[in-house]
């Protein structure tokens, strides 16, 4: 079986084909989601009773902790069971959703969103960060997540990431680069760490979306 999951949101999804070729998905919704995404995992490949063949994982832009247990989990699944992982970040998932010319964006707290052009079904611009309240109205736009005013994307971004491992136009092991909105905290405290320790502290990677 190939399975493919999205931690970057408050709810988890995951979606998987058997060897039957049926698609399925599942959507963890409780509290804490992010925590119970191995029992999850774990509960879904016993159940189909078959062994993981390959593994997909959205890389962000979303939930800093999100991102981090979803990379964490597949990260730890392909060194221990030898699968082949890829990466997807949601502008990639959501291209071919979106209209020439249409904006796309994506709720980033603190009442801002991540705002980002598509031509010909690809990102025509790098994404920018965007105050909600003095957004002018422009081009059409749709959102993934909730944007008062703005028509929401009906994807499933686990779903489109199994799509693409299927289809085999996705590189396994080609982008697993975790994709945030702004640099992670860790980064601020790392020349307080450098200098505590007396050595280099590696600091988390990750394109910086903002």
């Amino acid at each position: 079986m190939i399975l493919a999951y999205d931690v970057t949101d408050r709810a988890v999804s995951i979606a998987w084909r058997c060897a039957d070729g049926q698609c399925r998905r599942r959507t963890l919704a409780e509290p804490k989601s992010s925590a119970a995404l191995l029992p999850a995992l774990d509960a879904i490949v016993k159940e189909a009773g078959e062994p993981l063949a390959g593994l997909g994982v959205v890389t962000g832009p979303g939930s800093f902790t999100g991102i981090r247990v979803g990379l964490a989990t597949a990260l730890g699944l392909k060194a221990a069971l030898g699968v082949p992982l890829f990466g997807f970040d949601k502008f990639t998932l959501a291209a071919g959703s979106i209209p020439d010319g249409a904006e796309l964006l994506m709720p980033s707290g603190r009442a801002q969103a991540l705002c980002a052009r598509f031509q010909d079904g690809r990102l025509a611009e790098p994404p920018r960060l965007v105050e909600l309240a003095r957004l002018e109205p422009g081009p059409r736009r749709v959102c993934l997540g909730e944007v008062p005013g703005v028509e929401p994307l009906a994807i499933d971004l686990a779903s489109r990431c199994l799509a693409l491992m299927i289809d085999g136009s996705a590189e396994a092991n080609a982008d697993l680069t975790p994709m945030y909105v702004r640099p992670a905290d860790a980064r601020r405290s790392a020349p307080f760490l450098e200098k505590l320790l007396g050595q280099n502290v590696d600091r988390p990677g990750g394109r910086d979306a903002g």
